[in-house]
């Protein structure tokens, strides 16, 4: 007995390194075609990456995409409703097996987004999946009614922010926003933990930063107790 479990556990070492080595030597950008077929499936839009996809594989395994844009309506008023230079994320592997999903870091650089509204009020980010292919139906393409998404919140270590504009305009209106994040800078030890950040943007051209502590995710979430806030903000020539 004591022969034959040592003979699983070493072909599961070999299995893992075997895994680990084949996921290693892959170019994940020879799926960039199938990423951009399934974006198109779901929001009938053009997703296209320029950049490498990098994966990096280890106890934290990362991802990392440059040069990502996406398409806008047909009849909005530049080509490209989304445009980004780099994002990147960093999960922990060994919590997965029990289900928690832990977000180390995630940071989104070179944000361009245009939200914008038609003079009859279509919304550019109404989007319209595309039509199914022949011989699928409708419901092989719809989700399980029966199935429900995981009942836990993700911890997300740290958010970082830099260079993102968010621009608004609605054609019925004349109305015009734009937000500018120069950064934007959140950590928080687990969801259980306060929320610390700093932030840096002007609105309409304004100046505004706001930085502080918050109480934790899960506690907001929960709402039976109370939420501490600590946050300093100047706007406006206000503080």
């Amino acid at each position: 007995m004591k022969k034959a479990l040592i003979g699983v556990i070493g072909l599961l070492v070999v299995a893992i390194v075997a895994v680990i080595g084949i996921l290693v030597t892959m170019d994940f950008n020879q799926y960039k075609g199938l990423i951009a077929e399934k974006a198109k499936a779901a929001t009938g839009r053009d997703l296209v990456i320029q950049g490498d996809i990098e994966v990096g594989i280890s106890f934290t395994p990362s991802l990392t995409v440059d040069g990502v844009s996406l398409s806008n309506a047909e009849w909005g008023s530049r080509p490209r409703m989304l445009a980004l230079d780099r994002v990147e994320a960093e999960v922990s592997l060994l919590p997965l097996l029990t289900g928690t999903v832990e977000v180390n870091r995630f940071i989104l650089r070179g944000v361009d987004a245009l939200l914008e509204k038609d003079a009859a009020g279509r919304a550019n980010w109404e989007f319209a999946p595309a039509e199914p292919a022949t011989g699928e139906t409708a419901e092989a393409a719809e989700p399980d009614a029966g199935s429900e998404g995981p009942g836990f919140l993700p911890v997300v270590r740290e958010v970082v922010l830099r260079d993102v504009t968010v621009t608004y305009m609605d054609a019925a209106t004349g109305a015009a926003q734009k937000v500018a994040i120069d950064r934007l800078m959140a950590q928080a030890e687990s969801a259980d933990s306060p929320l610390g950040f700093d932030l840096r943007m002007t609105y309409n051209e304004a100046p505004v930063r706001v930085s502080g502590t918050v109480g934790a995710l899960a506690a907001a979430m929960a709402g039976d107790a109370p939420f501490p806030i600590d946050v300093t903000a100047e706007a406006f020539a206000a503080t």
